[in-house]
């Protein structure tokens, strides 16, 4: 975890991935051949040690692992798990798995008690990572990983208290935050400045993360390899709800957790002819009632009605602008389809075309069976980039 080289190593069958708030996986094996790279790989596993409190076995994670492409970066992964395994023919190899550094925020207690008022977001979040990085005693500075913070503001002002009591991780702290009305984008970044050396930064967009359009132009036929566009209702609603703890200042036997008082309705899914459908968001630690009706609202903004996700596979070459890096997530790429669903119209043009926001990405480089390097992108429909997914009615 301080990012002191250790090795470089060959992996077999990784892939990796890149993605807004949420840490991406990592996923790679890798091949003992032999005693000297033995020796190497049992510096990069997890070690195993014996707590000398307790005298049990302990699995300390200490390894992150780099992704470049070419010179360039890709983001760094902490390697959590590490499967050791000798098959019959006596070869060995480490299946190894990881997240983005941002797990690592999953794993960081909000371990103070504070108070923002009228605070910019931004702000907030940029507190709560800089406290993250705080240790307690003697060894504050093993939690120090040396992420540095965007500056800026967006404008939007909040109040908000952390206890230590309420047990919650940096990461939720800040998804929460980010999850409201007026809400934001974040993700931790890792990448290689023009020195060589590799710097970790937290980096936000307000209302969200890139949108401009890039160089990327994805096609079927073409470099797309496969296409799936899911619609999902299942987690869609008509009313919203928000339910957060019990106020601390309610110490009766029958306290209960607080919860709007009425839902956050969407008439005009209703007007629509769609069903009465209740979603209830629950917020640890929030007892305010104005932030959980602002919970309310965002989830009702964001998540109503038909949610349509589109992954695409494509082929992409060893260099040139169909290669989409995670430094870009975020921006639009042009898309376009011809297949027997959306049959060009009558001037030859795609009938389904589009430049969605990429918002995932996910990398399975070249390999003996597979000649070039395969991305996977996750493409979100927000409406200004909206995905076309109807074919033309008949006679159109």
């Amino acid at each position: 975890m301080s990012d002191v080289d250790i090795d470089v190593f060959d992996l077999t069958d990784p892939t990796f991935e890149a993605l807004i708030i949420t840490a991406g996986t990592f996923k790679a094996s890798l091949p003992v051949p032999n005693p000297d790279v033995a020796r190497s790989v049992r510096r990069i596993v997890p070690l195993v040690d014996v707590d000398p409190q307790t005298g049990q076995s302990v699995t300390v994670p200490q390894s992150i692992c780099h992704v470049y492409d070419g010179r360039d970066l890709w983001s760094s992964y902490v390697i959590w798990t590490a499967d050791l395994t000798v098959d019959e023919h006596g070869a060995t190899s480490v299946a190894l798995q990881g997240a983005e550094l941002r797990s690592w925020l999953d794993h960081r207690l909000v371990d103070v008690d504070v108070t923002f008022t009228n605070t910019d977001q931004i702000e907030i979040a940029r507190q709560l990572i800089l406290n993250a990085q705080i240790g307690w005693g003697t060894w504050a500075a093993a939690a120090d990983l040396g992420i540095t913070v965007e500056p800026g503001s967006s404008g939007i002002t909040r109040d908000r208290t952390y206890r230590l009591s309420e047990a919650t991780s940096t990461a939720q702290r800040i998804e929460e935050l980010a999850n409201v009305e007026d809400g934001f984008e974040w993700r931790l970044h890792t990448y290689a400045n023009p020195d060589g050396g590799r710097v970790r930064e937290w980096r936000w967009g307000y209302p969200m993360l890139g949108g401009q359009l890039g160089r990327q132009v994805y096609t079927l036929p073409g470099n797309i390899t496969s296409l799936k566009l899911t619609t999902d209702i299942t987690g869609a609603g008509t009313a919203y709800w928000a339910r957060g703890d019990t106020n601390q200042d309610d110490l009766t036997d029958d306290s209960q957790p607080l919860i709007t008082p009425a839902p956050w309705v969407r008439a005009d899914l209703l007007a629509r002819g769609w069903p009465w459908l209740d979603s209830v968001s629950d917020h640890q630690g929030v007892t305010d009632p104005g932030t959980l009706d602002a919970y309310a609202r965002a989830y009702a903004g964001a998540n109503g009605g038909v949610v349509r996700t589109l992954t695409v596979k494509v082929r992409v070459p060893p260099s040139g602008a169909a290669r989409f890096m995670p430094a870009r997530l975020g921006d639009r790429v042009r898309l376009a389809a011809i297949t027997d669903y959306w049959p060009p119209d009558e001037d030859g043009r795609p009938t389904f075309a589009a430049t969605p926001r990429v918002v995932g990405l996910k990398m399975t480089p070249a390999s003996r069976g597979q000649g070039v390097d395969l991305a996977e992108l996750v493409l979100a429909d927000d409406g200004a980039g909206a995905l076309i997914v109807d074919p033309p009615k008949a006679g159109a």
